[in-house]
């Protein structure tokens, strides 16, 4: 099963993926072969340590290649109103300190906390699912209350 993306962070994943190709490839290979040693291979530790950042390059193309051509882009038609979901920006309140907070749902590969980006995977997160608008919770010994769920995240 492939993996669910936001269209932001599809076309974020897609330009680091051009990038990798279009730039970090070309400069790898070229220093792959500026530090080419003429005699022992392990006596040169350039060349050693550009074979290894080329295989690291390589390896996260083909690891984004996968993960793009198995994702698949969240749209509104997806969307589960009232209810947190994927693709939902939830606010909630402590209701402790009465601090709000805004979270919006996304996959793990998305996920930028201090940007308001949270993981579906987190257990923070998980533990809210499925619930709407008034509905309370406990997580690490606070307490929560969602005040609002919208889909913000695919506003033009």
């Amino acid at each position: 099963m492939g993996v669910m993306l936001t269209q932001a962070g599809y076309d974020r994943l897609t330009n680091e993926l051009r990038h990798l190709v279009s730039v970090d490839r070309p400069k790898a290979c070229q220093f792959v072969e500026d530090t080419r040693p003429i005699g022992i291979v392990e006596d040169n530790p350039e060349y050693m340590q550009a074979i290894a950042e080329q295989n690291k390059i390589e390896k996260k193309i083909n690891d984004l290649t996968e993960l793009l051509s198995q994702s698949t882009i969240f749209s509104k038609c997806m969307c589960r109103k009232n209810i947190v979901s994927f693709g939902a920006t939830v606010e909630i309140i402590d209701l402790e300190s009465d601090e709000i907070k805004h979270y919006t749902i996304v996959s793990s590969y998305e996920s930028d906390i201090p940007n308001g980006l949270i993981s579906i995977q987190s257990p923070f997160i998980k533990n809210i699912l499925g619930m709407t608008i008034g509905d309370e919770f406990d997580f690490n010994d606070r307490d929560y209350v969602i005040n609002d769920i919208n889909y913000q995240i695919l506003e033009d």
